[in-house]
């Protein structure tokens, strides 16, 4: 390889691949023993700052069979994109029964890095039963929380999905998620929840 040739493309494969590579790594295997008080502690403080900006959501998470909470998905992208972070599953009642796993990568032109946390919502049994079976697909749209009184509308359910983030910093704008991207891992093997 010429030395133009490494520069020019150089840049982008030092950023891209090992960022790539992190984000694929994610698997559906519940966080390690240590990690999990920790990220439920997160989950619980974040669902608060979700229901304290979005008015009506604390009514939508009790009339619905469960829901998801990730305090920390990071989202990467130059050339090669992504997003990972590891999230709480709740049943509507506040109970945990679970833990999820984002995991993306994708192709095309983007630039940037950021790291926001995000609360889902699943409208149904139905939708819930292909979530638990590693089985959702099509894509959800994400309301943008904004500030922490009361600022940012109640999301509409998309695919059986109501979706909110709330970003942490960094530079990429709007959030689509393919829904198969999420993949479940119940807190007991061979729970049925």
């Amino acid at each position: 390889m010429n030395q133009t040739r490494f520069r020019r493309f150089g840049l982008a494969s030092l950023v891209a691949l090992p960022l790539g590579a992190t984000l694929v790594g994610c698997n559906a295997t519940p966080p390690k023993e240590e990690d999990r008080a920790g990220l439920l502690s997160e989950s619980a403080d974040l669902r608060n700052e979700f229901e304290a900006a979005v008015p009506g959501l604390n009514n939508q998470i009790a009339q619905a069979p469960a829901y998801v909470v990730f305090p920390d998905i990071g989202q990467a992208g130059f050339i090669i994109g992504g997003q990972g972070g590891r999230g709480a599953v709740y049943t509507g009642d506040g109970r945990h029964v679970g833990w999820a796993t984002l995991n993306t990568a994708n192709i095309g032109l983007q630039a940037g890095v950021q790291n926001y946390s995000m609360l889902m919502v699943f409208k149904d049994q139905a939708t819930l039963d292909k979530f638990r079976n590693n089985e959702l697909t099509g894509n959800a749209n994400s309301v943008a929380v904004i500030g922490d009184q009361g600022g940012s509308q109640l999301d509409k359910f998309d695919n059986g999905v109501a979706s909110y983030h709330k970003t942490r910093g960094g530079l990429m704008a709007g959030l689509q998620l393919g829904l198969d991207s999420i993949k479940y891992s119940p807190e007991f093997p061979g729970d049925p929840r």
